[in-house]
């Protein structure tokens, strides 16, 4: 399969394992470049838990949630329902947490894939 989604910082290797975990390629009006992204349950996402997100209050295990690779490489999630929690990662600023999300995420990142994002 043909990916259109680029990113200058990201090796083709990571972006083809985002592609191999489920991840879509998705493009929003209004928004240059195209978005890796999928729509899982919160309690399908450990690092959520781990990171005391899934709070039973505002987000519960079973709101859905979009995790998305954007243009520039950061890794996001949008909670989908009326809180709209969201959390954006920068891979180089914020790696270890780009990382645990990634493979939360169900991405297969070997330990040098996960060191050169």
């Amino acid at each position: 399969m043909s990916i259109a989604y680029t990113c200058a910082i990201l090796p083709l290797a990571v972006i083809q394992a985002f592609a191999d975990a489920g991840f879509e390629e998705k493009q929003y009006p209004g928004h240059q470049g195209v978005y890796l992204a999928k729509q899982v349950q919160c309690g399908d996402l450990p690092y959520l838990e781990e990171n005391n997100i899934i709070d039973m209050d505002y987000v519960r295990p079973e709101d859905d949630c979009l995790v998305e690779l954007t243009p520039e490489g950061h890794l996001q999630f949008n909670v989908l329902n009326e809180t709209s929690d969201y959390e954006n990662y920068d891979p180089v600023v914020e790696s270890q947490s780009w990382t645990e999300l990634a493979l939360s995420s169900g991405v297969s990142l070997s330990m040098d894939m996960a060191s050169s994002s």
